[in-house]
């Protein structure tokens, strides 16, 4: 029976056997047997054997990848620290449109192997790393593996001529391909990274990731996206792991901009998701969030007082818990596109009445609630000095009319500033219907902790004996 090696040695010296120079011509038939039969059950040494000469190093890399079922041609490979190196170390075109790699240790050294790979990769648009995290590590060597990891960020991203989109929690950024190089600043691209990271210092980026990540590896996914569409005909995006994600228009990073980019951003384990404008596509919202259905939470702030729908169409989001609004005219607009959801059951606005309009918009935000029936709890979020505020725009027949229809609320939670806000606002709770509970969230700043229980008391006398009343502070 033909052994396998040899059987793979024929296929690939089949092309120089019809240019004349038989396999007897490069090495005679004995010493194939002698070297290879030594080397079936040693990576290792066919590693070795890669680096003698180009015949030796096209069987010996085919014959490591057989052995580790690294199969190139369908264009997608997923490698180690120990396996990236025959990709380095191959001498013959790599056909890799989507890597990915696991480094779990000596991962510095193995992020400079993975930055030759990328640069002799053409063809490679779609790089995911997932390494360790660096709790356990010295300063400098954290300084070197964010260099390591920079060189392969910018090795991918100079494919592009067009900008560089980072994503992280809480943020979005717009960089250029320059400033992810580190050669030329060794000394200044430290901060630059740590800038990106949103950390002050590369052991505050090491504890960072052992806080968040103790039990589980750091991961981030760069891709070399062409558009046809949009301001950027090519760009890159690096996405580092997170749950949360922040949308916040910059100067050099339009709600445009950011429109044309969320089609391409893909966020696993996105939980939390922030909106600091109303300028985002609806159409592309929505399908951002038909590819996020385990969102948790959804905020909205910052808005321009534009009334266009937020997603076109709505989206049902089965876990989706709670919605938030810095603006009660949005609360409408909100429930629209996931009003839905199966599991929502509390809402979060400001309760801000300090101008006619603003009562305006709370009234219709609470009218909008009161057709609800699985809304069953609202946090109101009282501005400074709301008293002030209730003496010169009391509430008049038509809100009383609006409190009295929210019949599915049961839970309240008063995040107020101080005491006197509080005790403010409790005595219009007592038209909600179905209050069943009220918790108050009270600043202690300037306030006296003594005045918490008399409040609680002047509570329970105002709203029905049926009502709970407890603090989280008390």
């Amino acid at each position: 029976m033909t052994p396998p090696w040899r059987t793979l040695c024929l296929a690939l010296l089949s092309p120089r056997r019809e240019a004349g120079r038989q396999p007897e011509a490069l090495l005679p038939l004995e010493v194939w047997d002698l070297v290879f039969q030594a080397l079936l059950n040693d990576d290792h040494m066919l590693l070795q054997v890669a680096c003698v000469c180009r015949i030796f190093n096209e069987l010996a890399i085919a014959l490591f990848f057989r052995r580790n079922k690294i199969n190139l041609s369908t264009g997608a490979v997923t490698v180690n620290p120990y396996t990236v190196t025959a990709l380095y170390l191959s001498c013959g075109h790599l056909p890799i449109n989507t890597l990915s790699c696991s480094f779990f240790s000596t991962y510095v050294r193995s992020m400079r192997i993975l930055r030759a790979v990328v640069e002799k990769c053409p063809d490679l648009t779609n790089l995911h790393l997932t390494y360790a995290t660096l709790g356990t590590r010295r300063i400098s060597g954290e300084k070197t593996f964010l260099l390591a990891l920079c060189d392969v960020l910018h090795a991918m991203s100079k494919r592009m001529a067009g900008p560089v989109i980072v994503l992280g929690t809480n943020f979005i950024l717009r960089f250029e391909v320059a400033d992810l190089c580190t050669r030329k600043r060794y000394n200044w691209i430290p901060a630059r990274i740590q800038r990106v990271l949103k950390v002050d210092s590369p052991s505050q980026f090491s504890m960072q990731l052992k806080a968040r990540q103790l039990a589980y590896p750091a991961e981030v996914e760069i891709q070399c996206i062409r558009a046809e569409l949009g301001p950027f005909n090519s760009f890159t995006l690096i996405a580092f792991d997170m749950m949360s994600l922040t949308l916040v228009p910059t100067k050099t990073l339009s709600a445009a901009d950011i429109s044309s980019i969320l089609s391409h951003i893909r966020v696993p384990l996105l939980r939390y998701f922030h909106l600091h404008t109303d300028a985002i596509n609806p159409a592309v919202l929505s399908q951002f969030f038909s590819r996020h259905t385990g969102v948790l939470r959804i905020h909205i702030s910052h808005t321009d007082g534009s009334r266009h729908p937020l997603c076109t169409p709505p989206v049902l989001l089965p876990i989706l818990s709670e919605i938030s609004s810095c603006d009660a005219a949005r609360i409408p607009a909100l429930l629209d596109a996931f009003g839905h959801s199966p599991q929502l059951y509390a809402i979060r606005i400001n309760f801000d009445r300090t101008t006619v309009p603003l009562v305006a918009e709370l009234k219709t935000a609470l009218r909008r609630i009161s057709l609800q029936p699985h809304i069953t709890r609202l946090e109101l979020n009282l501005p400074r000095n709301i008293g002030v505020a209730l003496q010169a725009y009391p509430p008049d027949d038509e809100e009383h009319a609006i409190l009295s229809t929210v019949h599915f609320v049961r839970d309240i939670r008063l995040l107020a500033h101080s005491i006197a806000d509080a005790r403010a606002v409790i005595p219009r709770l007592a038209m909600l219907p179905a209050l069943r509970t009220l918790n108050l969230d009270v600043d202690w700043t300037g306030t006296k902790r003594p005045d918490l229980p008399a409040l609680i008391e002047e509570a329970r006398t105002a709203l029905p004996s049926s009502t709970h009343v407890w603090s989280s502070w008390q």
